[in-house]
């Protein structure tokens, strides 16, 4: 009788120690949700918005909202959106969370703030910002919000195929550059190779891509035959006045012209010979009114090309490009 007694007891015992009581179960699944704040939004929008949140938050978790009266009566007529209030009317309504939420019109935009509050730490759990792109929008806005404070995961985190919101689905834009191209003109002036020649014309079509500190682009030049190079170059300021270093790599067509003696009929014969190979330039210079939408280019490079000739040269080139 007396084991049967003891394990009774011991039975209550377990339950009552691990059976929270109704009070302890209510604090930890309720949920306060302060009145919205708005700056710049409509207040029927402000509301449908608050009914929203609270229905998609029912759906997605399995939080117990407290009413809207019971939370404005504790309330009153101050205002209440900081983390002091917050903490303040949580205590008084025996919930373990409150979501203070702020709605922000900007244009055809609306911003949607909201903060998850721990009541007994009083500290934040959640600070996160959500977008809605137009008023239409901010149904799946708020759905995502409610996700988002139910699983207390930034809403970044809170992404599926069903709820992606109409600012996710944008693409996203690029770093802007800005594009120029333009005719750069001058002479070559060979130092080793190029049939030893002192000068020859060149004529260089550039087009590139401009940064803070950097370009990069494609450069066709004439210039004893042809080329086609890639180059780069660090500008060392964003003036007007803008001197840059750099290099470029390539290939070089190259056409040479030499005196064969034709041993049948007793002459020397001008042939012209290929001469094609890779080629390194380095690169240094000047651009002027850099900040306007267009620029003057002075170039000047130094070019080894790897061919049989052993080929290198300097030159020199001017122009406008925009």
């Amino acid at each position: 009788m007396r084991i049967k007694i003891f394990l009774i007891a011991f039975i209550l015992t377990v339950i009552t120690t691990n059976t929270p009581t109704l009070g302890q179960e209510t604090s930890e699944k309720k949920l306060a949700i302060l009145p919205f704040s708005s700056v710049g939004v409509d207040e029927s929008t402000v509301l449908s918005a608050e009914a929203i949140l609270q229905s998609e938050i029912n759906t997605a978790s399995d939080w117990t909202i407290i009413r809207d009266n019971d939370v404005q009566q504790v309330i009153g007529d101050r205002p209440c959106n900081d983390l002091d209030c917050a903490v303040d009317v949580g205590t008084k309504l025996n919930v373990s969370r409150v979501l203070i939420c702020n709605l922000t019109g900007l244009g055809e935009k609306i911003l949607v703030y909201y903060t998850m509050v721990d009541v007994k730490t009083g500290t934040t759990l959640i600070k996160d910002k959500a977008t809605a792109l137009f008023v239409e929008d901010l149904d799946a806005v708020l759905k995502r919000v409610a996700v988002s404070v139910g699983s207390t995961k930034p809403i970044q985190q809170t992404a599926e195929v069903d709820n992606i919101t109409a600012e996710e689905s944008l693409e996203p834009s690029r770093r802007s550059t800005n594009t120029l191209s333009g005719f750069t003109f001058g002479y070559l002036f060979p130092q080793e190779g190029y049939d030893n020649d002192e000068r020859s014309f060149s004529l260089d079509f550039r087009v590139a891509q401009e940064l803070d500190r950097f370009d990069i682009g494609l450069l066709l030049a004439a210039r004893k035959g042809f080329a086609i190079n890639i180059f780069g170059n660090y500008l060392f300021t964003k003036k007007d006045i803008c001197p840059y270093l750099g290099g470029a790599f390539g290939f070089h067509w190259i056409v040479h012209e030499e005196r064969i003696y034709n041993a049948q009929s007793q002459i020397f014969e001008e042939v012209n010979q290929r001469g094609d190979g890779f080629e390194l330039t380095l690169n240094s210079g000047l651009k002027l009114f850099r900040t306007y939408d267009f620029q003057i280019i002075a170039n000047f490079g130094y070019l080894i090309t790897f061919n049989d000739f052993d080929d290198r040269a300097t030159v020199f080139t001017i122009g406008l490009v925009k």
